[in-house]
């Protein structure tokens, strides 16, 4: 039970905060209808001649863009989507998108007036997956005011040292048309990532980088979800649930860092184990870098029921170590 974020919970430390916190409501997280035009309304183009295959959404539901870094909120929204034809690539999608409700804005607090308008494509070639997003937030002033939006990628497998390399590289900027505050700031986030397979396995070893300028500002993020950064790695993820706190911190703001781990897949894939170490440093002198190691551990109990286990250290600067640990029962029916 959850409402904007704040989870239900009982607090055992600190003692001013001990007790039962309840915190739910009865809105709706997601509800929307989709299909395709030309098939849920066929007497408008009986012969089948019209451009009709234009498939569409409307409710609330998730907008995702940029595996998340760009925009990653539930909100109400109407999408249009369109595939064309391109020439040197096998298709290239056009989606248009209005948002007009639930919109967090980039500090993960709803708004009441603010609108999202954006454009998203994807092209598919011979070698890489190309997408490109433009939005517009049209918000009042007491909301953030409005702020424009772009974000850049392409995912691509290379072939280097005998082993295929999956590649994901991302390039966003965000520009707000009024002060910069925390719904929506000026600033570029350029982010890198690539896996592979070792030799003889089905594991995954993967390498993330980023470098933040000035500070990068995502146009929607729920309330869950923290900053842009979750993508980087375990030690920068918000974990979605209760009040544990990423180990490095998941905001871009005039940032260089990244994180190297390994995961193995165990028991028939019913048992895994993720390894990670990680970095950030501010890029200005006038601050502490951060390192940090962490695991997440996963079993499946049964086919409706698994346990998870994640646990960090972590370093700031001269400071002594700190840890954190969690644990979290997933069921899904």
């Amino acid at each position: 039970m959850q409402d904007e974020g704040n989870f239900s919970r009982y607090v055992w430390q600190p003692a001013s905060d001990r007790g039962w916190t309840g915190e739910s409501d009865t809105k709706l997280t997601t509800f929307f209808f989709e299909g395709e035009i030309g098939e849920v309304f066929p007497r408008l183009d009986p012969t089948d001649h019209l451009p009709l295959d234009i498939g569409f959404s409307i409710g609330r539901w998730g907008v995702d863009l940029q595996d998340g870094m760009l925009a990653n909120d539930l909100m109400d929204a109407v999408g249009l989507t369109k595939l064309f034809p391109v020439s040197g690539a096998s298709t290239s999608r056009v989606t248009l998108l209005y948002g007009f409700g639930e919109v967090h804005r980039n500090d993960n607090i709803l708004t009441e007036e603010t609108e999202l308008l954006g454009i998203s494509t994807e092209t598919d070639t011979f070698k890489h997956t190309i997408g490109a997003d433009l939005l517009y937030l049209r918000s009042p002033e007491f909301e953030g005011g409005d702020g424009l939006y772009a974000g850049l990628g392409s995912q691509q497998t290379i072939t280097a040292f005998g082993r295929v390399i999956n590649s994901t590289v991302r390039l966003l900027n965000s520009h707000s048309l009024g002060a910069s505050n925390a719904q929506v700031s000026d600033g570029t986030l350029l982010f890198a990532e690539a896996s592979t397979s070792p030799r003889g396995t089905r594991d995954n070893a993967y390498l993330t980088a980023f470098i933040g300028f000035d500070e990068f500002s995502s146009a929607a993020r729920g309330p869950a979800t923290g900053g842009p950064l979750g993508q980087a790695g375990l030690l920068f993820d918000a974990p979605g649930l209760g009040r544990f706190a990423p180990a490095l911190g998941n905001r871009a703001d005039d940032s260089f860092g990244g994180a190297i781990g390994y995961q193995w897949l165990l028991d028939e894939d019913h048992r895994q184990l993720v390894v990670e170490a990680g970095g950030r440093s501010p890029l200005e002198a006038d601050g502490d870098g951060s390192i940090a190691y962490g695991f997440r551990f996963q079993e499946k109990i049964n086919n409706n029921l698994m346990v998870q286990v994640d646990g960090y250290s972590r370093r700031q600067g001269g400071d002594d170590w700190g840890q954190g640990l969690r644990a979290e029962f997933v069921v899904q029916f």
